[in-house]
């Protein structure tokens, strides 16, 4: 053997060593960062989850066909979900403050309207819990929207969400 063909074939053996460490490092990045995402998808599906049942609730003890028998254990409900939305929402982000804020709101209005049942207090329960009812919708699509670009393996964080946010906002906005 010479050593022109030596050299060819420890070329080869680098060349195929080289090629072999790059797919490999690749494959793991890309699995690192499929995981990664399964995990933050997983987690915001078992959030919207959480936040999908809590809203219902305040929703249904808060409906107009359950208040003429509201009690304060309606109420105690709604503390609690509105509590369990607190736990899993952070006040730094303004959608979420402001999602806690309309729950606090309605909250308050039922207790209001529990303690002096009039038409007044009826009326600002019910303008709550339709203003509830919107920014609920609006957060349950953008989240939905969100979780659907991300599954796809595309890595996006929060300046995204705001993005959807306010789009999926203007649409609502246009259509009422």
């Amino acid at each position: 053997m010479d050593t022109a063909t030596l050299i060819l074939q420890i070329f080869t053996i680098l060349i195929s060593i080289t090629s072999m460490v790059i797919a490999v490092s690749s494959e793991f990045r890309e699995n690192r960062k499929k995981n990664y995402i399964g995990i933050v998808t997983k987690q915001r599906i078992i959030n919207k989850d959480c936040i999908r049942n809590y809203s219902q609730i305040l929703l249904q003890n808060t409906h107009i066909a359950i208040l003429p028998h509201a009690t304060v254990k309606n109420l105690e409900d709604c503390v609690g979900a509105v509590s369990g939305i607190e736990v899993v929402f952070k006040n730094i982000y303004s959608q979420e403050k402001t999602f806690i804020d309309k729950a606090n709101s309605l909250v308050g209005a039922l207790s209001d309207y529990l303690n002096d049942k009039t038409d007044i207090t009826l009326q600002n329960l019910l303008q709550n819990r339709n203003e509830f009812y919107k920014i609920y919708s609006i957060y349950d699509l953008s989240d939905w929207r969100f979780i659907k670009a991300q599954s796809i393996g595309k890595e996006i964080d929060s300046e995204d969400f705001d993005r959807i946010y306010e789009n999926t906002e203007k649409t609502f906005n246009e259509k009422q």
